[in-house]
């Protein structure tokens, strides 16, 4: 069983490490893990390109990683199909996407005023 070590995590979060106070409103914005970070940085500097719809080598590359994000979520949630997993803009974007799908799928309605 592995144990919950707060420094660990802490220390995963370069925010975290300030010596001041830290604010953890995520509600504009929120913050990321030093692997997200490093990746981002990546993507911008190497291989940024439009995922699923390129010929070269930089799209390429964008596609691939999306897939592989795909599957390692995949199999941190349970699920075994990568395809399941659907990335969104954010929370709003995920909300609504929910809410159109499943008034759609007929298993509610979903009222606006």
């Amino acid at each position: 069983m592995t144990v919950f070590d707060p420094h660990r995590v802490r220390a995963d979060f370069p925010a975290l490490s300030t010596a001041g106070p830290v604010w953890l409103d995520s509600a504009a914005s929120s913050l990321k893990l030093r692997t997200v970070i490093e990746t981002v940085t990546d993507w911008y500097s190497g291989w940024c390109g439009p995922v699923g719809r390129s010929i070269h080598e930089a799209g390429e590359a964008a596609t691939l990683a999306l897939a592989e994000a795909r599957r390692t979520l995949a199999t941190y949630v349970g699920t075994d199909d990568p395809e399941e997993i659907i990335f969104v803009g954010g929370t709003t974007a995920g909300i609504n996407l929910f809410a159109r799908v499943w008034d759609d799928a007929g298993n509610g309605r979903i009222v606006s005023s």
